[in-house]
């Protein structure tokens, strides 16, 4: 598992909507066909019959930036992180920014004018992690309404915990059989956050939340986000203290 921080300069400036998701992960499938292989099957994964689990996340733009007209306007150096249970994907990416750093995004010429690639190991217990972006995790009821959980419900840690076994099933081919509990430790009003992609509206919540877990699931809520959508941004989570 690895991940790559991208420093990026706007060549004048990058005005983002604040559902920004779906541009970013744009980039990202963007950075990834320079291995048309490798973004051709990650696009289509799929475990059986279950909806495709797509094993990377990407985080919130992390910056300066300016409110104007209801956007965020950014003019000097950001950072944007993306991990992956597969070394191939960042490295297909590392690979495209050496040989080329320039980027579009929405229209907007940037460069990647610096990066860093890495990984962390974790350890058998309990990691706190305070989210980047927030955790969406839903029912869709017979009637067709998507009934998004709050961390108040005791869905929410339920739904969370059957994500992450399947993710886990998915990097390693086994059953996850150890320890797993996900408790929220701190959220208010203003962790709830409603964002739109392809025309959908999303319900997820940031906050303060504990994990505990062995090292191998610690490090595949940290690498393949937590929740649903990872790899439409959601889920993206910081070590916390």
């Amino acid at each position: 598992m690895k991940h790559i921080i991208i420093t990026i300069k706007p060549k004048e400036k990058l005005i983002m909507p604040f559902a920004h998701f779906e541009a970013m992960q744009g980039l990202v499938y963007k950075l990834m066909s320079f291995d048309r292989g490798l973004s051709t099957a990650v696009h289509d994964k799929k475990e059986g019959a279950q909806a495709a689990i797509k094993l990377f996340t990407f985080s919130d733009l992390m910056g300066r930036y300016t409110i104007e007209n209801g956007k965020r306007v950014y003019a000097g150096e950001f950072d944007f992180e993306i991990r992956a249970a597969d070394d191939i994907l960042i490295d297909t990416i590392e690979d495209r920014l050496k040989k080329d750093p320039r980027l579009n995004i929405r229209g907007y010429s940037c460069e990647a004018v610096g990066f860093e690639t890495g990984s962390c190991g974790f350890t058998t217990g309990a990691m706190v992690f305070k989210m980047n972006t927030p955790i969406t995790v839903y029912r869709t009821e017979e009637d067709g309404f998507i009934h998004y959980f709050t961390p108040d419900e005791p869905e929410f840690a339920e739904l969370v915990a059957n994500n992450l076994k399947r993710k886990y099933r998915e990097v390693f081919g086994r059953e996850y059989e150890g320890e797993l509990h996900f408790d929220c430790l701190w959220k208010n009003e203003k962790s709830r956050c409603i964002t739109k992609y392809k025309g959908m509206y999303i319900a997820g919540w940031r906050g303060n939340y504990l994990l505990g877990a062995d090292a191998d699931m610690i490090n595949t809520a940290y690498y393949c986000g937590i929740g649903g959508k990872s790899s439409q941004g959601f889920g993206f989570a910081m070590i916390g203290e």
